[in-house]
């Protein structure tokens, strides 16, 4: 199961989490946060195991979830 800082700001979406209840769930800061989805930081194995953990994710979890954000998520105009 392969979790990238995009994959850290769907679920945060589908959940409808600040980038500070996500990051107090995996033990930074907003900030930090706010830096991994701008791609200012990497994504740490600790985070993603607090990732793992706090949602309980197994890969069909993933998944789904993924799939609701892909459902639920507006396309602009031109974007492809």
């Amino acid at each position: 199961m392969t979790i990238t800082a995009d994959t850290m700001f769907k679920l945060r979406k589908v959940y409808r989490l600040s980038q500070a209840e996500i990051g107090a769930m995996c033990g930074v800061s907003d900030a930090f946060i706010n830096q991994i989805e701008r791609g200012k930081r990497s994504l740490s194995d600790r985070i993603r195991r607090g990732l793992i953990r706090e949602f309980e994710l197994t890969p069909e979890k993933l998944t789904r979830v993924l799939a609701i954000y892909e459902e639920t998520t507006m396309k602009t105009k031109g974007a492809s």
